[in-house]
């Protein structure tokens, strides 16, 4: 089944999930003349404010509240939004009864006109898609947009500006389970590493989900391969397309790579060669891990044909973002940070890297997406002086740390930042990086930081700050 522009028109389509995805994806279709019915879990009262842009629309059919089991038998078309897994009973009954299961973003594929760059991988996402936004923002003689799983969808981004030249978007490996022909003209896995394990058997299969991001593209495209990851043949093997390698480790004889400070560039299809084109010591972005995130977006800005003045200039001011090892504060000589976003084992590994020497509580713990935490152990155990536990996950982070390293456990974010500060006392830090999702305690990663702030300007009301 092939779609077009206008060949979603007189169809039956099912939307499954009306959180921002599925009205984006709903309003798209119903533009598109066709019949649509939208269904959700939750009722109407409990789905927001973004409901009224398509609920009197004549050719929408709304079931909440519940799923009706022959929605998804009587639509040939049924979009799905990140969330549902591709193993969900409805879903397989549609598929024997031969219904095409398409996620979001394939669905918006259809009808953008411009090309997508397509930025996915087990950590950075967000920081290299904002990143790579940025540095095309205002670029001479460009118009663009940054959508997907950073929180506004493609299907909404489309709606705004479907004639965009670039669209820049993060995508998720469940996003990429039910694609066909999406196709990104430039694209990257910026790492993988264990994650997920709650919905995929295996990291291999995980790793293939993510390499689906090349599935569409030809001889004339591009994917930024990390040399540095266990997985790069994998992803080479995907895709025909040109090839921009690139490593944080080691010297390459054409690609991107760091040496002696530098990145350095060698790309003769773009007829590019500069062995000093920034200065980490230039960059606000520290650490290996933030310059894996950098690395691919100064290859879509080169791709583009936009200039080094303007690149450059983008990433010396890039800041970074909130919950990514975010300072959050200092009471007395005690620092604190925010790394809510860290929820899998390697996010954490990263974050350790940053405060290596310095005196180190880390408040580990959240929901359970069954991972294996014992990587961590000796590297907890090299850096780490005071572990606190948290959350759904704090019973089986004992069973690894047990008798190996000092650590406590506390039931509220205020109980653990406090308990973090009272360790410390004098001169080091305390850092929450969880390697688990949020979903016991709060409702996000963004919630769990800001609360972690919060404690924190509660603590230092509490105590009082002498420095």
């Amino acid at each position: 089944m092939s779609f077009s522009k206008t060949g979603f028109s007189g169809r039956k389509v099912l939307v499954m999930g009306a959180a921002r995805s599925g009205l984006g994806a709903a309003e798209l279709l119903l533009n598109s003349g066709a019949l649509v019915t939208l269904t959700d879990l939750k009722p109407e009262e409990k789905l927001g404010d973004g409901l009224s842009r398509v609920k009197e629309h004549k050719n929408l059919t709304l079931h909440l509240g519940r799923h009706i089991p022959v929605d998804f038998t009587e639509n040939e078309i049924i979009v799905i939004s990140p969330g549902v897994p591709s193993d969900h009973e409805l879903i397989k009954n549609a598929k024997i009864y031969g219904s095409k299961v398409i996620s979001e973003i394939e669905l918006a594929y259809h009808f953008f006109t411009g090309k997508i760059i397509g930025i996915t991988g087990t950590n950075g996402k967000t920081t290299s898609t904002t990143l790579t936004g940025e540095i095309f923002k205002g670029a001479e003689g460009i118009t663009s947009a940054v959508s997907g799983n950073i929180g506004f969808p493609i299907t909404s981004a489309v709606l705004e500006n479907p004639k965009l030249d670039y669209m820049i978007t993060e995508i998720s490996s469940f996003q990429l389970e039910n694609i066909f022909d999406f196709k990104v003209i430039a694209g990257t896995v910026l790492n993988i590493d264990p994650d997920h394990m709650d919905r995929y058997k295996t990291v291999e299969e995980y790793a293939e989900t993510k390499a689906r991001i090349f599935n569409s593209q030809d001889e004339n495209d591009w994917i930024v391969l990390n040399l540095d990851d266990r997985f790069h043949e994998t992803f080479k093997a995907s895709t025909p397309a040109n090839i921009i390698p690139f490593s944080t480790l080691r010297k390459l004889d054409s690609g991107i790579w760091i040496e002696a400070d530098k990145i350095n560039i060698n790309i003769p299809k773009l007829g590019i060669n500069d062995n000093d084109f920034i200065r980490l010591s230039n960059l606000k972005l520290k650490g290996r891990h933030n310059h894996e995130n950098i690395i691919p977006a100064i290859a879509f800005g080169l791709i583009a044909g936009i200039s080094k003045e303007k690149i450059v200039k983008t990433i010396t001011e890039f800041t970074g973002l909130p919950h990514r090892i975010e300072f959050s504060g200092k009471i007395n000589t005690v620092e604190f940070y925010n790394d809510s976003k860290a929820t899998n084992v390697s996010a954490v590994l990263r974050a350790l890297e940053m405060f290596n020497g310095r005196k180190l509580v880390l408040i580990l713990g959240g929901s359970d997406k069954n991972l294996d935490f014992s990587p961590l152990l000796d590297p907890v155990r090299n850096s780490v002086a005071h572990l606190i536990l948290i959350g759904e996950t704090a019973p089986k982070l004992e069973k690894v740390f047990s008798g190996k390293i000092a650590y406590s456990k506390a039931d509220s974010m205020d109980e653990a930042v406090e308990k973090g500060y009272n360790f410390i006392k004098n001169d080091g830090v305390v850092l929450l990086s969880p390697a688990c999702a949020s979903f016991d305690w709060f409702s996000n990663y963004k919630e769990r930081g800001e609360v972690f702030k919060k404690a924190v300007q509660n603590l230092r009301k509490k105590v009082g700050n002498e420095g």
